[in-house]
Protein backbone atom coordinates (compact mmCIF):
# COMPACT_ATOMS: atom_id res chain seq x y z
CA UNK A 1 0.00 0.00 0.00
CA UNK A 2 2.95 2.28 0.27
CA UNK A 3 3.60 2.27 -3.24
CA UNK A 4 -0.18 3.26 -3.85
CA UNK A 5 -0.01 6.30 -1.24
CA UNK A 6 3.13 7.67 -2.62
CA UNK A 7 1.55 7.75 -5.89
CA UNK A 8 -1.28 9.94 -4.49
CA UNK A 9 1.45 12.17 -2.68
CA UNK A 10 2.85 13.41 -5.85
CA UNK A 11 -0.33 14.58 -6.46
CA UNK A 12 -0.84 16.36 -3.16
CA UNK A 13 -3.14 13.59 -1.42
CA UNK A 14 -2.11 12.47 2.15
CA UNK A 15 -3.67 8.96 1.03
CA UNK A 16 -3.44 6.43 4.05
CA UNK A 17 -5.28 2.98 3.11
CA UNK A 18 -6.93 1.46 6.35
CA UNK A 19 -6.71 -1.91 6.79
CA UNK A 20 -9.75 -2.89 4.42
CA UNK A 21 -7.49 -1.08 1.63
CA UNK A 22 -9.47 2.19 1.81
CA UNK A 23 -8.79 5.78 1.74
CA UNK A 24 -10.97 8.74 1.47
CA UNK A 25 -10.43 12.53 1.03
CA UNK A 26 -12.09 15.87 -0.06
CA UNK A 27 -10.59 17.18 -3.07
CA UNK A 28 -11.01 21.19 -3.62
CA UNK A 29 -9.94 23.06 -6.47
CA UNK A 30 -7.71 25.30 -4.99
CA UNK A 31 -9.71 28.60 -6.58
CA UNK A 32 -12.93 27.84 -5.34
CA UNK A 33 -13.16 26.91 -1.60
CA UNK A 34 -17.25 26.21 -1.96
CA UNK A 35 -16.96 23.53 -4.28
CA UNK A 36 -15.47 20.31 -3.61
CA UNK A 37 -15.52 16.35 -4.08
CA UNK A 38 -15.23 12.84 -2.24
CA UNK A 39 -12.66 10.91 -3.27
CA UNK A 40 -12.21 7.02 -2.44
CA UNK A 41 -9.80 5.04 -3.84
CA UNK A 42 -9.54 1.11 -2.63
CA UNK A 43 -6.68 -1.28 -3.22
CA UNK A 44 -7.99 -4.06 -4.16
CA UNK A 45 -4.68 -7.06 -3.91
CA UNK A 46 -6.67 -9.83 -4.72
CA UNK A 47 -8.01 -8.47 -8.12
CA UNK A 48 -4.52 -6.76 -8.63
CA UNK A 49 -6.76 -3.64 -9.15
CA UNK A 50 -6.82 0.27 -7.93
CA UNK A 51 -10.30 1.57 -8.05
CA UNK A 52 -10.88 5.07 -8.20
CA UNK A 53 -14.01 6.39 -7.72
CA UNK A 54 -15.15 10.65 -7.27
CA UNK A 55 -19.12 11.68 -5.95
CA UNK A 56 -20.76 14.56 -6.91
CA UNK A 57 -21.03 17.94 -4.16
CA UNK A 58 -24.87 18.02 -5.01
CA UNK A 59 -27.38 15.43 -4.42
CA UNK A 60 -29.71 13.97 -6.74
CA UNK A 61 -33.48 16.04 -5.99
CA UNK A 62 -36.64 13.33 -5.51
CA UNK A 63 -38.50 14.62 -8.28
CA UNK A 64 -35.36 14.04 -11.25
CA UNK A 65 -36.88 12.24 -14.59
CA UNK A 66 -36.62 8.64 -14.93
CA UNK A 67 -34.40 9.14 -17.94
CA UNK A 68 -31.06 10.99 -15.81
CA UNK A 69 -31.44 7.28 -14.21
CA UNK A 70 -31.37 5.64 -17.30
CA UNK A 71 -28.56 6.93 -18.56
CA UNK A 72 -26.95 6.36 -15.55
CA UNK A 73 -27.62 2.63 -15.83
CA UNK A 74 -26.89 2.66 -19.67
CA UNK A 75 -23.16 4.04 -18.35
CA UNK A 76 -22.78 2.20 -15.36
CA UNK A 77 -20.91 -1.22 -17.05
CA UNK A 78 -18.59 1.22 -19.37
CA UNK A 79 -15.60 -0.24 -17.07
CA UNK A 80 -16.23 -4.08 -18.25
CA UNK A 81 -15.03 -1.92 -21.19
CA UNK A 82 -11.94 -0.16 -19.34
CA UNK A 83 -14.34 3.22 -19.61
CA UNK A 84 -15.39 5.09 -16.40
CA UNK A 85 -18.25 3.68 -14.71
CA UNK A 86 -20.93 5.72 -13.01
CA UNK A 87 -23.34 5.09 -10.39
CA UNK A 88 -25.22 5.78 -6.92
CA UNK A 89 -23.85 4.64 -3.86
CA UNK A 90 -27.19 2.78 -1.42
CA UNK A 91 -25.38 5.45 1.30
CA UNK A 92 -25.70 8.20 -1.19
CA UNK A 93 -27.94 10.52 -3.10
CA UNK A 94 -25.60 11.71 -5.55
CA UNK A 95 -24.05 10.60 -8.45
CA UNK A 96 -20.32 8.54 -8.36
CA UNK A 97 -18.19 8.21 -11.28
CA UNK A 98 -15.48 5.42 -10.91
CA UNK A 99 -12.28 3.39 -12.70
CA UNK A 100 -10.53 0.54 -12.44
CA UNK A 101 -7.07 0.61 -12.77
CA UNK A 102 -4.48 -2.39 -13.21
CA UNK A 103 -1.61 -1.78 -10.48
CA UNK A 104 0.85 -3.66 -13.17
CA UNK A 105 0.48 -0.62 -14.94
CA UNK A 106 0.39 1.90 -12.63
CA UNK A 107 2.14 5.35 -12.91
CA UNK A 108 2.17 8.60 -11.17
CA UNK A 109 1.25 9.71 -14.47
CA UNK A 110 -2.06 7.34 -14.78
CA UNK A 111 -3.07 8.48 -11.50
CA UNK A 112 -3.44 12.20 -12.37
CA UNK A 113 -4.80 11.64 -15.90
CA UNK A 114 -7.29 9.20 -13.74
CA UNK A 115 -8.09 11.86 -11.14
CA UNK A 116 -8.40 14.69 -14.03
CA UNK A 117 -10.56 12.49 -15.85
CA UNK A 118 -13.05 11.15 -13.17
CA UNK A 119 -12.92 15.14 -11.99
CA UNK A 120 -14.20 15.64 -15.77
CA UNK A 121 -16.63 13.13 -16.09
CA UNK A 122 -18.37 14.19 -12.43
CA UNK A 123 -18.55 17.43 -13.90
CA UNK A 124 -20.71 16.62 -16.76
CA UNK A 125 -22.86 14.50 -14.94
CA UNK A 126 -23.41 17.41 -12.71
CA UNK A 127 -24.36 19.64 -15.78
CA UNK A 128 -26.75 16.87 -16.97
CA UNK A 129 -28.54 16.83 -13.26
CA UNK A 130 -29.31 20.21 -14.07
CA UNK A 131 -30.21 19.53 -17.58
CA UNK A 132 -32.94 16.94 -16.08
CA UNK A 133 -34.40 19.01 -13.22
CA UNK A 134 -34.64 22.08 -15.77
CA UNK A 135 -36.90 19.99 -18.14
CA UNK A 136 -38.77 18.91 -15.41
CA UNK A 137 -38.86 22.01 -12.88
CA UNK A 138 -36.80 24.86 -12.65
CA UNK A 139 -34.34 24.47 -9.37
CA UNK A 140 -30.49 25.44 -8.77
CA UNK A 141 -27.70 22.91 -8.57
CA UNK A 142 -24.01 24.08 -8.29
CA UNK A 143 -21.97 23.25 -11.19
CA UNK A 144 -18.64 25.42 -11.50
CA UNK A 145 -15.95 24.19 -13.66
CA UNK A 146 -13.15 22.39 -11.53
CA UNK A 147 -12.01 20.01 -14.19
CA UNK A 148 -9.57 21.74 -16.21
CA UNK A 149 -6.10 21.55 -14.66
CA UNK A 150 -7.29 20.54 -11.22
CA UNK A 151 -4.90 21.60 -8.56
CA UNK A 152 -5.74 19.00 -5.49
CA UNK A 153 -5.86 20.33 -2.11
CA UNK A 154 -6.18 18.07 0.86
CA UNK A 155 -9.22 18.79 3.33
CA UNK A 156 -9.19 16.05 6.17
Amino acid sequence: MKAFEDYFSDQGIEAKFDTRGIFTCILEPEAEKDVSLSMTAYSDIQARMLRIAITANNEIPNNTPISFYREIAEKAIKPLRGGVGVGIFESENRVTVYQSLKISTLTKELIEETINLLVEHIEEWDKKLLNAQKRSEKSTVNTKTHAKNFNFTMKI
